[in-house]
């Protein structure tokens, strides 16, 4: 979301407004919207990963769709799949393990602001439904 004056905004007053990226036809149809994972530590912290609309896969092999610089976490690590309720995060057998607000999953619905660590790296789920 951007925040930006409206045309009917008084002076110094401030409007939300929702721009709307394409994703509308997806939702209309059962899928899930937008999901992202933003790391919050390691050596990618702040980067943004989008959330594909079918299967994500998260680790440290160059074939993932999200590729992480991080040693504690597996070759395939975790794969985040898209429903139509909203996403959908299982481990893969990881050695460390995959955690959803501090807890350990092996597979566990996703709701936006949820806390994610794999391994050492602790992300911040963000979704736009």
């Amino acid at each position: 979301m951007a925040t930006k004056p409206s045309a009917s905004a008084k002076d110094g007053e401030q409007k939300t407004m929702a721009i709307n990226i394409g994703c509308s036809e997806q939702i209309g149809r059962g899928q899930a919207g937008s999901g992202w994972l933003v790391p919050l530590d390691g050596p990618q912290t702040g980067e943004l990963f989008q959330l594909s609309a079918g299967r994500t896969f998260v680790g440290t092999s160059p074939d993932c769709d999200i590729v992480l610089r991080d040693p504690s976490i597996n070759g395939r690590h975790a794969e985040i799949s898209s429903t139509r309720r909203g996403f959908r995060i299982h481990d893969l057998g990881s050695t460390n393990g995959t955690y959803v607000n501090d807890k350990r999953i092996s597979g566990e619905d996703l709701i936006d602001n949820d806390s994610v660590r794999m391994g050492r790296t602790n992300f911040k789920f963000k979704s736009m439904s």
